[in-house]
């Protein structure tokens, strides 16, 4: 359920989600773990270089803080970049603390509200960059919740001179941006590291049809997990959105309001 709030120190809201894992909160939500048992064979060296935040309890939250660029149009010039906190939880949950702009968060989990979103249409592109293009969603999606179809490997990129990609498709129910609407999108992943590397489908915007193309990359590991600290969104090749990390940390899931009402 996507829902916005009062903006909250990014700082505060860093510590206090470190503070929470170290004081031992558990979370109470049920999760659907993609285990060794559970991932597709063609997956499992993708799953593998992603680390086990989605394998097991521990490891689920990423709390990062960085900046972000935007662009209101396709014409428009490039904002100031300006801070941000995040918070990822598998499975299917995120909150983004964002200056100027107040927090917006969403919980695939919760079955009420998402069909009345107030969010403007520049927040439900970060929480789709970061719920349903993440890697968190794509193993949620492919093992659970959607339709995969495996493409295959090392396909040749049209974009990177050398670089080649492993594909996969999936066919799902999305409502990160409230009404449920049926989407496919395809996932690349570098077939040398098997992180992954990008998201393409096509999306409805107010002005039309547009080609969507997520990018994740300058992967670090932190704590044992893959986490990448650039994220982009294109919209008909032109970059509207742009996220840089610069401080992430690995928490255990804690049951602690932040994905409630834009947090508390």
């Amino acid at each position: 359920m996507v829902r916005e709030s009062k903006t909250l120190s990014n700082i505060a809201i860093l510590f206090a989600a470190i503070t929470a894992a170290a004081l031992g909160q558990q979370p109470q939500a049920k999760t659907s773990f993609v285990t060794f048992s559970s991932v597709p064979s063609h997956l499992y060296q993708h799953w593998k270089a992603y680390g086990d935040r989605i394998a097991k309890p521990g490891a689920e939250r990423i709390v990062a803080s960085g900046t972000v660029i935007r662009r209101a149009t396709p014409f428009a010039a490039a904002s100031s970049p300006a801070s941000v906190t995040v918070l990822i939880e598998y499975p299917g949950r995120a909150r983004v603390d964002e200056a100027g702009k107040g927090s917006a968060s969403f919980d695939v989990g919760l079955t009420t509200g998402n069909s009345s979103a107030q969010s403007t249409e520049d927040v439900g592109d970060m929480l789709e960059l970061l719920v349903e293009d993440f890697s968190d969603g794509f193993f949620r999606i492919a093992t659970a919740e959607g339709r995969q179809r495996w493409i295959g490997e090392n396909f040749r990129s049209a974009d990177v001179p050398g670089r080649l990609y492993d594909i996969a498709e999936v066919t799902f129910q999305s409502s990160v941006r409230g009404a449920v609407t049926t989407q496919v999108k395809t996932y690349f992943f570098d077939s040398k590291t098997k992180l992954l590397a990008k998201v393409a489908y096509r999306e409805s915007k107010t002005r039309g049809l547009v080609a969507v193309e997520s990018e994740f990359s300058d992967w670090v590991q932190v704590s044992g997990q893959a986490v990448p600290k650039t994220l982009v969104r294109r919209e008909d090749g032109v970059e509207m959105l742009r996220v840089s990390l610069s401080q992430v940390a690995i928490t255990a899931a804690a049951s602690d309001g932040s994905f409630e009402g834009g947090g508390k």
